[in-house]
């Protein structure tokens, strides 16, 4: 079993079937699918929502549906995982609860979420504390986390966090 970040950064899979279990409906289980797909293997992506990238705007999750469709990778919507027996993932659909049992399969990987990526800033907001960090002109450098450092989020959540950082300033 393997998480999203695994298949990112190249992580050795085996061959053969994957089945990616999706729980956000974000960006982050179609472009595993996708990068597994790219990569050979015949991909499952189980989605929690209606639609894969079912949280993102229209006209991407449009286009990353018919990536999908191309890249030949099967949809299995409104399904969550139940559990894995090492060849066989077990779904269950989400408005039926009736068993959705994906057999064969290779590589299970979890596109459930992510922890917040803070080293930076905590290195960055310690410098700031202690005096370290200082700008051009000599005064001290605010530091301010937006985006994934704070918690994982969506980049237009990012975005809107900078915005209101920058409008503080």
């Amino acid at each position: 079993m393997f998480d999203a970040w695994d298949v990112i950064r190249g992580a050795a899979l085996p061959d053969g079937r994957a089945v990616v279990v999706d729980w956000r409906c974000d960006w982050v289980g179609p472009g595993v699918a996708l990068l597994l797909s790219a990569a050979g293997h015949h991909v499952t992506l189980a989605s929690n929502g209606y639609t894969p990238g079912f949280r993102i705007q229209q006209y991407v999750r449009d286009a990353t549906i018919a990536a999908l469709a191309r890249a030949r990778v099967e949809v299995l919507p409104l399904t969550r995982p139940f559990g894995y027996d090492g060849s066989a993932v077990f779904l269950q659909h989400t408005l039926t609860e009736e068993a959705v049992i994906v057999e064969d399969v290779s590589v299970l990987v979890l596109a459930s979420g992510c922890v917040p990526e803070s080293a930076l800033l905590d290195e960055l907001s310690a410098g700031a504390a202690a005096g370290g960090l200082v700008s051009a002109a000599g005064r001290p450098v605010e530091v301010h986390g937006i985006g994934d450092c704070l918690a994982p989020r969506t980049v237009e959540e990012a975005v809107l966090e900078g915005l209101r950082v920058a409008t503080a300033i």
